[in-house]
């Protein structure tokens, strides 16, 4: 091992490991606004049949740092609906904080369909949806929201008088109403459907399983058709409650008082929702949802979990009216674009967890076959999704820098302690519709028979964070009217348009300008990685890098010998290293994973053999300028040390020798020189002097 440290006049030389990795580089990002679609048909702000709609954004920098060359990055989740020709948006230079609407918009023609054939009125769900990623020059930046869904095949038209909606609870409820949903869901039986995926007890390889018998929502049926959702205020609460601009908020949780302060129900799964829907302008430029909240479910800070892995969840969800006011279709999960959601619930436990089958989907729903978490499915909760469980600060007086997992800025309310966040929804997806909104909470089945609370399993787990419960207030909807808009089918007709065609060499019925795999047959696109390259003809499907150096058309995560080419990953002795770039094939306990052990044999497979493992230079001296330590070797019973006035090592060399691995040098180089060293093992075999910087094994001949 070849070092030069530095003590007084001494020179050093040091060698870094780097890894990067390719994850968004800061805390918030790039935040979509608002979405504005312009088409070829009768651009109405709608993707209709058979039109070729351009898709631009507005966008905040969210990042905290200035960002150059932006580009968003548009994947087809729904391939059928669609054909996706241009998936970049370009953004451009986006200083810290900076808003700017683009206008190099990615483009996609609408497929041959239409609600009228499909037998769906204006009400019913007929969108595409897409997974959006963003680059710049800084490296890829995290985007909020992830996902943009568009609605397709409708016109809206009228409504009348602007207006707004504000509800601060200051008043009971409001215009609030609580959503009961676990209500009369209380035995196994009655909660068929609600579980998470991975904890269906009927499910190959469930985490549950059929012998846990307490898989269902609430201890008791009575407990289930109880309310949790309720007011936070002086009178009721035991220390007065809180509130942001007022007295009062909406509040999920069960107030104990002081010492033990809150804690959260059990097997709970229960919403507050708007009693009465508001109706978006069918002009509106950025409507939004905005509200105020601070939140504390079962996470890493009380719990046995990994960092940002939770028990418990809140989300927020938008369902559409019809025009009588009443709900229609599915609730959607909305992601807010500032402060957005900070976990994913924990899937690797036995315990159940609950989410709604009013969002379309159940336990029972997986994603394909293919998908690298096909254990798992469409939700709104269940891992992999994100959830809202450690937002602002709910235990203490204010302070900004009580953020939780929030990006801020920590706001201080009116009244009672905590430190408040504003969350953000983009609802430019709505125009012209009538919509509902709702706070929905869901947490773990507790496998203690009655217990209601995490109090109650853990006593003494409070007053600590973690399980306190979810307060929300202020809660505002931008840019209504008063009159709602009418909202019907699309009756254009848009047969003179260009049709979704072109050439399909694989006759898979996608053309080859929007084909993932435009020679290989896969009508469904599945694309694990989002590389724009479909599973089907790539051949690193889980690595949107394809990062192939050796070019043997094996991906090199998952190939034995990343750079030496084996097409045929020979492996003789089992230990993850091809027979090519394997020293030793024949013995498993030596391969380039191995560290160097002081018996005579080239363990590691460097091509020098005993020699000191480790990066180039010393260990750090610890304060201790005369120490030089280095990795100990295993076996090694004594090492030899060279000391020299020349990086060479030809001449001005002092021996010396240590039974441990570092040694101590009082000596001071004279002005002008430098003192260099190197070290190996002797006992019980002479080790390498290792390489000199061409690469050549370095045979030390060295006079004083």
């Amino acid at each position: 091992m070849k070092t030069t440290w530095k003590r007084a006049r001494r020179v050093v030389e040091l060698s870094i490991l780097i890894i990067l990795c390719a994850s968004p580089l800061l805390a918030g990002g790039i935040a979509v606004r608002s979405v504005s679609l312009t088409d070829n048909g009768d651009n109405d702000g709608f993707a209709d049949t058979l039109e070729t709609v351009s898709v631009n954004v507005t966008v905040e920098n969210t990042s905290g740092q200035s960002l150059t060359n932006v580009t968003l990055r548009l994947y087809e989740l729904q391939s059928e609906l669609g054909c996706l020709t241009t998936n970049t948006i370009l953004v451009g230079n986006l200083p810290s904080g900076a808003v700017v609407q683009t206008t190099a918009g990615a483009v996609f023609t609408v497929a041959d369909v239409d609600r009228a054939t499909l037998g769906l009125g204006p009400f019913d769900d007929l969108s595409v949806e897409f997974k959006v990623t963003a680059d710049s020059n800084q490296g890829p930046v995290a985007v909020y929201s992830p996902k943009l869904r568009l609605d397709l095949d409708l016109n809206v038209s009228g409504g009348s008088g602007s207006t707004s909606y504000f509800e601060s609870f200051e008043d009971g409820m409001g215009s609030f109403e609580v959503d009961n949903i676990d209500a009369g869901h209380g035995t196994l039986a009655d909660s068929d459907g609600y579980r998470c995926q991975y904890n269906d007890p009927a499910a190959p390889n469930s985490n549950s399983g059929p012998s846990n018998a307490n898989c269902h929502m609430g201890p008791t049926p009575e407990f289930v058709d109880g309310e949790i959702w309720g007011l936070s205020g002086p009178a009721f609460s035991p220390a007065g409650g809180r509130g942001f601009s007022g007295f009062h908020s909406l509040f999920y949780g069960i107030d104990l008082g002081p010492p033990l302060n809150w804690t959260t129900p059990l097997a709970s799964l229960e919403a507050a929702r708007m009693s009465q829907p508001v109706h978006i302008a069918a002009d509106a430029v950025e409507p939004t949802l905005i509200f105020k909240h601070q939140s504390s479910f079962a996470d890493s800070r009380a719990f046995a979990l990994p960092y940002r892995r939770t028990y418990d969840a809140g989300v927020v969800m938008i369902q559409v009216a019809d025009d009588q006011g009443d709900p229609a279709g599915p609730w959607f999960k909305v992601d807010p674009y500032r402060n957005p959601y900070d976990q994913q619930n924990h899937p690797h436990i036995s315990n159940c967890g609950f989410d709604p089958i009013d969002d379309g989907s159940t336990e029972d729903d997986y994603f394909a076959p293919t998908h690298p978490d096909r254990r798992y499915g469409r939700s709104s909760t269940c891992y992999p999704e994100f959830i809202f469980a450690n937002m602002g600060d709910t235990q203490n007086t204010y302070d900004p820098a009580n953020l939780g997992l929030a990006d801020g800025p920590g706001l201080q309310g009116l009244w009672g302690i905590g430190t408040w966040v504003e969350s953000r929804v983009d609802l430019s997806r709505y125009r012209g519709r009538s919509i509902r909104v709702r706070y929905l909470a869901s947490t773990l089945e507790g496998n203690v028979a009655l217990a209601e609370t995490w109090e109650e399993i853990f006593p003494g787990l409070n007053p600590v964070p973690g399980d306190d419960g979810w307060w929300v207030d202020d809660v505002e909807i931008t840019e209504l009217v008063t009159t709602p808009p009418t909202v019907i089918v699309d009756s254009s007709d848009n047969s003179g348009l260009p049709p979704l065609g072109g050439n399909d060499a694989d006759s898979d019925g996608r053309p080859d300008a929007c084909d993932n795999c435009p020679s290989v047959a896969n009508a469904d696109q599945w694309n694990a990685d989002s590389d724009e390259v479909g599973d089907s003809c790539d051949f690193c499907p889980l690595n949107p890098d394809n990062s192939d150096p050796d070019m043997d058309l094996i991906c090199s995560t998952d190939d034995n010998c990343e750079l030496v080419s084996n097409p045929d990953q020979m492996d003789l002795d089992s230990d993850g290293w091809g027979t090519v770039c394997d020293c030793n094939d024949a013995d498993a306990g030596t391969n380039p994973d191995q560290f160097e052990s002081n018996d005579g044999i080239d363990n590691d497979c460097s091509g020098d053999t005993d020699e000191i493992d480790g990066v180039t230079g010393f260990l750090d001296p610890g304060g201790d300028p005369t120490l030089l330590s280095w990795s100990a070797q295993a076996n090694a019973a004594r090492y030899q040390i060279q000391r020299s006035t020349h990086a060479d090592f030809s001449t001005g060399c002092t021996p010396f020798s240590s039974f441990s691995n570092s040694f101590t040098d009082t000596d001071v180089p004279a002005s002008g020189t430098v003192f260099n060293y190197l070290v190996r093992s002797v006992i019980p075999n002479p080790g390498s002097w290792g390489l000199d910087s061409d690469g050549v094994e370095r045979i030390l001949v060295c006079a004083p």
